[in-house]
């Protein structure tokens, strides 16, 4: 097995601005997409070249990268929400939270998974909520579970018509 060490080593080639690696996604291109705890966004080239991301960003954590068209990926951190990030230009949005709570401001997205609709996701944050994003209107929205006391959601899948839901 061969591999290359990435670390915050300030003397190291390869270097990041946090060694603690939360989300990975290897892209069509074979570029590798690293999000990190408090340390941003970063893509390491097939040749090993590390470019910074989202550089007024710097400082979140990214807890899940999602590809979705076009060369966009959706970005769930832990500070502002889901931003839909377009790799080619290097650009993002800040989708918007419609919150059906006012007093409850949701910021820690943890997961987003396609869901079978065009342009909708289903995402959970750390605080136990399921959330829709529809890309098409750039927003997100809470859905009522019903559920009292869920503790914050870690991993979502869909299977047909079921959502499993882990926390």
């Amino acid at each position: 097995l061969e591999y290359e060490l990435y670390s915050t080593d300030r003397y190291g080639k390869n270097k990041i601005t946090s060694n603690r690696i939360m989300s990975l996604h290897m892209d069509d291109l074979e570029k590798l997409w690293v999000g990190t705890q408090e340390g941003g966004l970063f893509s390491i080239n097939s040749d090993g070249a590390i470019e910074t991301k989202l550089d007024n960003k710097k400082t979140i954590t990214i807890w899940d990268i999602v590809p979705v068209k076009e060369g966009k990926m959706l970005l769930c951190t832990r500070e502002n929400g889901i931003i839909l990030y377009d790799k080619n230009t290097d650009t993002y949005d800040t989708v918007e939270f419609v919150n059906s709570m006012p007093d409850t401001p949701i910021k820690s997205i943890r997961v987003c998974v396609p869901t079978k609709y065009p342009d909708k996701y289903l995402a959970g944050t750390d605080d136990g909520y399921l959330l829709t994003v529809d890309l098409q209107k750039m927003i997100v929205q809470n859905v009522e579970l019903g559920i009292m006391n869920l503790s914050g959601i870690k991993s979502l899948a869909i299977s047909g018509e079921h959502t499993w839901i882990g926390t």
